[in-house]
C-alpha cells in the first residue's frame, strides 16, 4: 500500500555514540550532564521520557565526538569554550551531516541539545555565556521534505482491514496475528500519534455506555496534555472477545495494550514488556 521512490538515496543510519564510545566519555562531564537533566525533569517530568530521553541521546553523541576527536575536553572549562569550541562545532556539524547522514533538522536538533545545557550552565553560573548562541543552525532546514505523505484510499483501507480481520479465526494461517489487527484498529480509530498509543493500557481501557464508543483514559500527548485516546465500540469488542483471550492463551501478563516479546524464562516460557515505540 506504501509507495516507493527508487530516486532518493537510501537513509544513512549509523549508531555511533556506542557502549565502547560512552566509556570513553570525560567522567566529569557526565557529572555536569547529570545535574543538567535532574534540575529539567524535577521542573519537566512528563518529558523525561521524550524531549529529555531524546536530548541525552543526542548530547552523548557530541560527548563520544569530543572524547575521540578532540581530547576529552571538560565542557565547562573555559579555555576549551573560547579557544576550541567555534572551530570544534563546525568539525562537529560537518561530521553529523557527512558521517552520520543526518538532515538539516536533525543536525539543528543536535544543537539545541547542547545549547540547552549551556543556558542551564550559564543560569547556575557554571560559564560566563552560552557558546552556542554564536553557532550558526541549519539554514532551511524545514524545507527538507523529511517524510512522503501516502493516503490510503477508502477501498484499501477496507482491504487491510479484511485481511487483518481474518487473525481472529483460529484456522487463520497468514502473515498477521490479531495484535497487527488492534494496532492498525487502534491507529485507524484514534488518529492519535505514536507517543499516545505507545502509552495504552488495559488498565485505562473504559467504555461509555451512554454514546456507545471505548477510550483509553488519562494519556498524556504532547506538551504534556492529558487526554482521551478514543476507539470505536467494533474495536472495544474485538480487544474483549478476542484480543484479551489471545493475550491469556499466550500468556501474556504485562498491563501494556500492544506487548513485545523479550527473551524467555528458566521454564522456557516467553517473557512479555512493552513494544517499543519503533515497533
Amino acid at each position: 500500500m506504501v509507495k516507493k521512490d527508487t530516486d532518493k538515496p537510501a537513509i544513512k543510519k549509523v549508531i555511533y555514540a556506542t557502549e565502547e564510545r560512552q566509556a570513553l566519555i570525560n567522567r566529569k562531564n557526565i557529572v555536569e550532564y547529570d545535574k543538567y537533566l535532574k534540575s529539567r525533569i524535577s521542573r519537566n517530568s512528563e518529558t523525561k521520557n521524550t524531549t529529555y530521553k531524546q536530548y541525552k541521546s543526542s548530547f552523548y553523541i557530541w560527548l563520544c565526538f569530543l572524547a575521540e576527536r578532540y581530547d576529552n575536553p571538560f565542557i565547562l572549562d573555559i579555555k576549551f569554550l573560547d579557544d576550541v569550541f567555534m572551530d570544534m562545532m563546525d568539525d562537529y556539524i560537518y561530521f553529523l551531516q557527512d558521517e552520520l547522514g543526518n538532515n538539516k533538522k536533525r543536525i539543528n536538533f543536535h544543537c539545541s541539545a547542547i545549547s540547552s545545557f549551556y543556558i542551564f550552565a550559564v543560569k547556575r553560573r557554571l560559564v560566563r555565556f552560552n557558546p552556542m548562541q554564536n553557532v550558526s543552525r541549519m539554514e532551511r532546514a524545514n524545507d527538507e521534505h523529511i517524510i512522503d505523505s501516502d493516503f490510503l484510499k477508502k477501498y484499501e483501507v477496507q482491504e487491510i482491514t479484511s485481511e487483518l480481520m481474518k487473525t481472529i479465526n483460529e484456522d487463520y494461517t497468514g502473515n498477521y496475528d490479531i495484535i497487527d489487527l488492534i494496532i492498525w484498529k487502534v491507529f485507524l480509530d484514534s488518529t492519535s500519534r505514536i507517543s499516545a498509543v505507545h502509552q495504552l493500557t488495559l488498565d485505562n481501557l473504559q467504555y461509555d455506555e451512554a454514546r456507545h464508543f471505548a477510550y483509553f483514559d488519562n494519556i498524556r500527548e504532547k506538551r504534556g496534555k492529558i487526554t482521551k485516546v478514543v476507539i470505536r465500540k467494533d474495536t472495544y469488542d474485538l480487544i474483549m472477545e478476542y484480543y484479551i483471550p489471545w493475550r491469556e492463551k499466550n500468556n501474556i501478563n504485562t498491563n501494556d495494550l500492544f506487548p513485545a516479546k523479550n527473551g524467555v524464562d528458566e521454564n522456557g516460557n516467553a517473557t512479555w514488556s512493552q513494544m517499543t515505540k519503533e515497533s
